[in-house]
Parts: structure tokens; sequence; C-alpha cells
């Protein structure tokens, strides 16, 4: 999806049924900055299907491995689990664990 698809995809959003605000909390395009609460708008906005996750990824310039982790990140730890200096520890905490 490229970004002027995106674009489109913001206008067709219903408003009524609450996916314009979850939109409207997306970060930028353009950010630079990623910030835990940035981090959880995307995550949430996947799950609430206002954005696909191939979407988020052109849109942001993100990696599927990235993405994923955020995904992973904030269903397992919440949204103290995307800080990047806890990074190390949950990567232990996942390695640790039994595989399901």
């Amino acid at each position: 999806m490229t970004r002027s698809e995106c674009s489109v995809l913001a206008d067709d959003l219903d408003a009524s049924m609450g996916t314009q605000s979850i939109f409207d909390d997306l970060p930028p395009p353009d950010v630079v900055r990623w910030g835990i609460r940035r981090k959880a708008a995307v995550v949430r906005a996947i799950e609430a299907d206002v954005l696909s996750f191939d979407a988020a990824c052109v849109r942001y310039g993100l990696s599927t491995e990235e993405l994923e982790s955020w995904v992973r990140r904030l269903s397992t730890h919440g949204v103290a689990g995307l800080r990047i200096t806890r990074l190390t520890d949950y990567r232990a905490i996942e390695r640790a664990e039994p595989a399901a």
C-alpha cells in the first residue's frame, strides 16, 4: 500500500463507528521519535482494523519484524513493554519461557 493509498484510507473511515478517533490518534507518517504512546497507537489501529499491518509498515517505514515485536510486546507486557529501555529485559523473559 502506498502513502497515497493510506491517505485514501483516512478519507474512507467511518467516524460514527469510532475509527476516525483511532486514526486521529496515529502519529504523523514522518515521525522520527517513537515513544511508547505512538507505538501503542499504531498497534491499536491495526487491531481495530483501521490500518492494515502492511499499510503501517509502509506509512512509517517499519520492518515487519519491528512492528511484529511491538504487537507482541504490547499484548504480553502492556504499554510499558514498548519502552526501548526495557527491551533486553523482555527479550530475556521471552527466551526463558518454554515454547507454546
